[in-house]
């Protein structure tokens, strides 16, 4: 559990943290596959992504919109807003799944006998859910639920903390592109004493005012630059501010 938690926090990249999530989670419950899944109860429609990646279940926007309307743990959350891992013997026995239409029409063909699944937080207007699932008969345990819940905050926390670092990776990138493109010679020093970043304009001015342009390993067009074994360029900079009276 406390590994799984750790390389949970490790992950920051939002648009692959479901597939994280779910392969952590069969990491920690053994089950056939597993699905990270999207739902939209009032348009009831929905989305999936699976591990093992790039399973594909077949079901066409009609379909799911039937499974979400029949899905007793769709039914449930919707109802009670209760997040917690449960099971699809929790509501049905399993004669009973074996003859309900979510079995005959949906999921038997694709040969889930048995789930566990719980919710993650909402990004209106979606609701994010994480389902394990097995192809025999053997349920998941009490201990695996236990064990399942244990780890839903951090599910939770890993999943907020994705989605707000991503949010500033894009102003960060915005605000860089914003700075790049304005007629100011700025420099960003970091750690050190290397610079993070400069402006195109600075970079001009630097390379105008030295006899050799500046060596520095540039990255990309954004102004970044990695750390360099030559002298920084502001050390002139310096230089040429102490000859201005």
């Amino acid at each position: 559990l406390i590994e799984c938690v750790g390389r949970l926090y490790a992950h920051h990249d939002l648009d692959t943290f479901g597939v994280r999530a779910v392969s952590l989670s069969r990491a920690l419950i053994p089950a056939d596959y597993g699905t990270y899944n999207g739902m939209n109860f009032r348009l009831k429609k929905g989305w999936y992504f699976t591990d093992p990646a790039g399973l594909d279940f077949g079901f066409s926007r009609a379909d799911m919109a039937r499974i979400t309307g029949i899905h007793p743990l769709m039914l449930h959350y919707r109802d009670t807003g209760d997040a917690e891992p449960r099971k699809l013997t929790d509501f049905l026995s399993r004669r009973r799944y074996r003859e309900s239409a979510l079995y005959r029409d949906h999921f038997g063909r694709i040969g889930v006998e048995q789930m566990m699944g719980m919710y993650l937080p909402q990004r209106p207007p979606d609701k994010i859910a994480l389902a394990l699932i097995r192809d025999n008969r053997r349920d998941f345990t009490e201990r695996e639920r236990l064990l399942w819940n244990l780890a839903r905050p951090h599910f939770f926390q890993a999943c907020r903390n994705a989605e707000l670092i991503s949010e500033l990776r894009e102003q960060a990138v915005v605000g860089e592109r914003t700075l790049d493109s304005t007629r100011l010679g700025l420099i960003v020093m970091g750690r050190g004493g290397r610079i993070a970043f400069w402006s195109a304009k600075a970079r001009q001015w630097l390379d105008a005012y030295f006899e050799k342009p500046a060596r520095l390993a540039r990255h990309g067009d954004t102004g970044h630059v990695r750390d360099s074994p030559h002298r920084s360029p502001l050390h002139g900079a310096r230089r040429l501010n102490r000859r201005r009276p």
